[in-house]
């Protein structure tokens, strides 16, 4: 299936969810050790780093998705863990055409807008069609 060209909305949501994800990261093993070596427990969290190809083909690590790179690197980029790729931004892309489909999201210049076929609750606040709410209305300035 030939991609499609990601709009500048497009991509800042996605950049916005992917931050999301990749600080929710946490190790048990992770032993915190303060001044003068004083134990201040087990456990941290931290930006899961997300990894992608620049222009000559390099694979590079960063802690976040500068939000000038193109959308076809935006979409390219991925969580390595070992051997392993996850392709956070494709997937995360997948799911919002998911919802346009379904759902009939639609992503603006300014907020995105989701108009529902189905009925969705939210913290018990149902969403209907053509109502716009606080959880279904999300600035991208």
């Amino acid at each position: 299936m030939a991609r499609r060209k990601v709009t500048k909305a497009r991509k800042a949501l996605l950049i916005e969810l992917e931050s999301m994800i990749g600080n929710e990261c946490y190790n048990a093993n992770i032993q915190n050790w303060g001044p003068v070596g004083v134990f201040e427990g087990e456990g941290r969290e931290f930006r899961y780093p997300i990894t992608f190809r620049d222009e000559e083909g390099r694979k590079v690590k960063k802690r976040s998705i500068d939000g000038d790179m193109s959308g076809d690197t935006v979409l390219g980029s991925y969580y390595a863990f070992g051997a392993n790729e996850l392709h956070i931004m494709n997937g995360l892309n997948q799911v919002l055409d998911y919802l346009e489909r379904e759902y009939q999201l639609k992503i603006g210049k300014r907020y995105f807008r989701c108009t529902l076929t189905r009925a969705l609750s939210t913290d018990g606040l149902r969403i209907g069609n053509g109502i716009w709410s606080d959880q279904a209305a999300v600035a991208l300035a």
